[in-house]
């Protein structure tokens, strides 16, 4: 197992296209890290960065402390699968899975030893004979994990693996995934752009957006304190409402107004930070409010009064589509709570689950409990 320790590193394209952006980072040995973020944000440049596929334009990269960057890809000890499983049309299973080990000078015995315990492993030990044409989406992913894994690498690179894969699939791989690394324990980087996968699967996530680290932290942490307006609006499904307020600071009290609503009110000792935030943008915050964070009203004079435009049915719950005075809402409710479409209720949101985000920043502001 290796730590990987990344330091202000950039990628920079035809000297002028920037596809990472000074990137620093800590990687636990035998920790499951995942990288999430939209397409072009920079995950897959800093993947093939620490396999040696891609020159490092500024920066260091280390394994366990020593710098890698002159290091070749091939002298790393790092694995990687593909979002296109990147198989060998004209080899079997068997012969896939031992290429890397024929390579390196294992022996015939050898190398049967350890294609049979890795297929026993993964689970596909009637499949060697055949060829990636005759396999499934998901026999072809185990083949590919399986060519990674053979080789005991010391860092395992994962790129958008079980992306093309269907849904049954794709949970199915992701617990498959999991226990695979609690059984061997080796550090792992997962690449993704899909929250659910980095949620469920990593112990810690970095959020990236426009070659930048934007956020770091337990899949808990990202999705419960988001450090700015856009964690808190990629992560999370279906996404945060963002909803720009005035603040209008009284006595005793700091009160949250959405248009001419009266959303919800703060004691003043606990809004220091908030009032301090606004002071230059005209008294405005935005608002963030997943959509399963808000409750009806028992008060007409506390909440935002919405209409019902549409009802998504999503098994035990339901998510509404809601017409405001600030635009379109979100809320997600119990299948018990029904509402008629083209009619009005009164939400407010669960105060101590709202979130604050700076009009001129948009960086979180922390409301003390």
């Amino acid at each position: 197992m290796t730590t990987i320790g990344i330091e202000n590193v950039s990628k920079i394209y035809d000297g002028k296209v920037v596809g990472v952006d000074d990137i620093s980072l800590s990687i636990n040995e035998g920790e499951f890290m995942a990288f999430l973020g939209p397409s072009g944000c920079g995950k897959t440049s800093t993947l093939r960065m620490i396999a040696g596929l891609e020159e490092i334009s500024k920066g260091t990269i280390y394994f366990d402390q020593k710098p890698i960057n002159e290091i070749p890809s091939n002298r790393r000890n790092v694995a990687m699968a593909f979002e296109n499983y990147g198989l060998y049309p004209h080899m079997s299973v068997y012969e896939n899975i031992a290429y890397p080990l024929k390579l390196r000078g294992f022996t015939h015995d050898q190398i049967a030893k350890k294609v049979v315990e890795i297929v026993r492993l993964l689970k596909f030990e009637s499949y060697l004979d055949d060829k990636p044409s005759d396999l499934s989406g998901g026999v072809q992913q185990r083949v590919s994990l399986a060519r990674a894994l053979v080789r005991n690498p010391s860092v395992l690179l994962l790129d958008e693996p079980i992306s093309h894969l269907d849904s049954e699939l794709r949970n199915q791989m992701r617990g498959e995934l999991k226990r695979l690394h609690a059984l061997n324990k080796t550090t792992t980087i997962y690449v993704t752009h899909d929250q659910l996968e980095a949620l469920t699967m990593a112990d810690r996530i970095a959020v990236m957006s426009q070659g930048k680290i934007r956020q770091v932290g337990t899949p808990k942490k990202i999705f419960y304190s988001p450090q700015d307006q856009f964690v808190a609006t990629f992560v999370g499904e279906p996404p945060m409402n963002i909803i720009s307020c005035s603040v209008i600071q009284n006595e005793d009290t700091v009160d949250i107004w959405a248009g001419k609503y009266r959303m919800i009110l703060f004691p003043i000792r606990q809004s220091a930070n908030l009032i301090e935030d606004i002071k230059n943008t005209n008294n405005e915050v935005n608002v963030g409010i997943r959509p399963m964070d808000f409750e009806v009203s028992d008060d007409p004079r506390i909440g935002i009064q919405v209409e019902v435009r549409l009802g998504e049915h999503l098994g035990e719950n339901t998510l509404y589509h809601l017409g405001s005075v600030v635009g379109p809402l979100l809320y997600l409710t119990s299948r018990s709570n029904k509402f008629k479409e083209g009619g009005t209720l009164v939400l407010k949101p669960l105060k101590n689950r709202m979130h604050f985000f700076s009009k001129k920043t948009a960086m979180a502001i922390k409301i003390l409990d």
